[in-house]
């Protein structure tokens, strides 16, 4: 299978979302060595393993890379699954299934806040 991460958080500093993508690459890097993972980011990163590939987008505007330029790069590299990593940020006319993380419902719960 072959799935694709956002990781451009990853070579962030290394708290928050930042630090969860982090974990979660080394996590899969350890523990899935059959499948195939493509960490897509807006700058090269270091591959944690031989399985890892980094396909890179250079778009700095988020909403432009999500919405526009992604999903060409998830049809052009034949991704099965793609991990969005940041919230609610996801392709919406993606060629692949979905998974996101949600790192926080403070906002729905308490909006006054």
């Amino acid at each position: 299978m072959r799935i694709g991460i956002d990781a451009r958080l990853y070579r962030a500093e290394r708290t928050g979302i930042g630090s969860y993508t982090a974990h979660l690459i080394q996590s899969f890097a350890r523990l899935a060595r059959e499948e195939e993972f493509l960490l897509f980011t807006d700058e090269p990163v270091p591959l944690p393993g031989p399985n890892f590939s980094n396909p890179v987008i250079r778009v700095k505007k988020r909403i432009l890379w999500t919405l526009l330029f992604l999903p060409f790069m998830l049809r052009t590299n034949r991704v099965d699954l793609f991990h969005g990593t940041a919230n609610f940020e996801l392709p919406p006319f993606a060629p692949c299934r979905l998974v996101s993380t949600v790192h926080d419902l403070i906002p729905l719960h308490f909006p006054e806040l």
